[in-house]
């Protein structure tokens, strides 16, 4: 379990490849894990937990966008 309490002044780049992620975009904001051989990921977001999707392009990496999501907000990976 990666658990992360930050705001955007404290965000990592998924770009950097530290695992995780959460890039702001046009209308929301994308959260990003990459993780070899798991199953289901699911992204714990202000207590409401969502199953995250696989990105059809990357290997191994998971997905959820969030639209008029606004910081400050609290996410744990489980």
């Amino acid at each position: 379990m990666i658990l992360i309490n930050r705001d955007l002044r404290m965000q990592q780049d998924f770009q950097d490849h530290c695992g995780y992620g959460v890039i702001p975009e046009a209308g929301g904001f994308r959260f990003l894990v990459y993780a070899e051989n798991i199953e289901q990921i699911t992204l714990t977001l202000n207590d409401v937990e969502y199953p995250m999707e696989k990105a059809p392009v990357r290997p191994n990496t998971y997905t959820l966008f969030f639209e008029e999501l606004t910081p400050p907000f609290h996410y744990v990976y489980n």
